[in-house]
């Protein structure tokens, strides 16, 4: 495809892991140079106390995928590298103690992804958070989003329920001690009218301007994707915008993904139906378009991106999540080149 700002061109489409009658379903991304981890949930749409969850890891930049482990609390939702190189993944899944508090899973690794030390944390919300009564999830859990700052703390998306929410919140959370113990820094988002679902499933990515921008689910895919930024490292937000310059029918999502390529264009992942990329070519979201489609198969939607190599994107998907009975589980993933028409 081709246009008079880019130049985009969709690979073959590759197989990441094959699950067969395993479910292997809703999977995250993570690249660092040559090193790639997908983690994905093997376990049923629904809340099940510490499943056992899995990953897959390249070490040729997503060329062959030999490496699979599996543990308990072991869903990944986000992964950043750490100053000392090290490895930080933060679980999805949190456990509720009281209304005040839960216990988050993370894990880190010293050896880029082969070998993980398992840890636990406390996050302390300022609100009783909600309670799910056939599980002992947190009402509050983390997505997605992870970031180390120049301070050396740790800044991160959550999203959930306080107990008189209505509708869900996404939250900007901090950790000073390496993941020990979380607080709540700000509310990103949150109205009781948008959508079904209220903001949800939270990404947040830096923008080329140094901005944070959010872009957040508000329902299934008859609901359209907004986003809101924030310019004082996550303390304010902007109040959410559906997406600028790009029909709200284009942008109909569950969990979005965003990634600011080493050329500048910022892309955000995102489905149901199918899979599709939007393209901002400032690198900052003030305006999206190129909507190009990768999958139109069955998918849950749910998506992953990251650049692996200058010019290249990794984009990742399932074969559809255990509601929608696929015929075989797995995760699979397609190259897809960009550049600038200019260059």
């Amino acid at each position: 495809m081709k246009n008079n700002e880019l130049i985009i061109q969709p690979g073959n489409e590759i197989v990441i892991e094959n699950g067969g009658n395993s479910i292997r379903q809703f999977p995250f991304l993570s690249a660092f140079n040559n090193t790639i981890l997908v983690n994905f949930s093997q376990h049923g749409d629904t809340y099940i106390d510490h499943p056992i969850d899995g990953i897959r890891l390249s070490s040729d930049f997503g060329n062959t995928w030999p490496v699979y482990m599996d543990n308990t609390d072991f869903y990944f939702t986000a992964v950043v590298r750490l100053e000392n190189n090290d490895l930080f993944g933060m679980s999805y899944i949190t456990t509720r103690i009281d209304e005040k508090h839960s216990t988050c899973y993370y894990c880190i690794s010293s050896d880029n992804g082969i070998n993980w030390r398992k840890f636990t944390g406390t996050v302390v919300f300022p609100e009783a958070q909600s309670s799910l009564a056939s599980s002992n999830w947190g009402g509050i859990m983390f997505h997605r989003s992870l970031m180390q700052m120049s301070d050396g703390s740790l800044r991160g998306t959550m999203y959930g329920k306080y107990t008189d929410d209505k509708r869900y919140r996404c939250l900007w959370v901090k950790s000073e001690d390496r993941g020990a113990s979380w607080s709540v820094v700000s509310v990103i988002a949150f109205d009781c009218t948008i959508g079904t679902e209220g903001y949800c499933e939270p990404v947040v990515a830096r923008c080329a301007d140094g901005s944070l921008l959010c872009v957040m689910r508000t329902g299934s895919s008859e609901y359209p994707l907004y986003q809101c930024r924030s310019l004082d490292e996550g303390l304010k937000w902007t109040v959410p915008e559906m997406l600028p310059g790009v029909n709200p029918d284009d942008a109909l999502s569950v969990d979005p993904d965003l990634c600011l390529m080493s050329n500048g264009v910022l892309i955000l992942s995102y489905g149901r139906p199918g899979c599709r990329l939007l393209f901002s070519p400032d690198g900052n979201g003030s305006r999206w378009g190129h909507v190009t489609t990768v999958c139109t198969s069955k998918t849950s939607g749910y998506t992953g991106i990251r650049e692996i190599s200058p010019g290249r994107l990794l984009i990742i998907g399932d074969k559809g999540s255990d509601w929608l009975h696929p015929t075989e589980f797995g995760i699979w993933g397609r190259y897809i080149d960009v550049r600038r028409s200019v260059d």
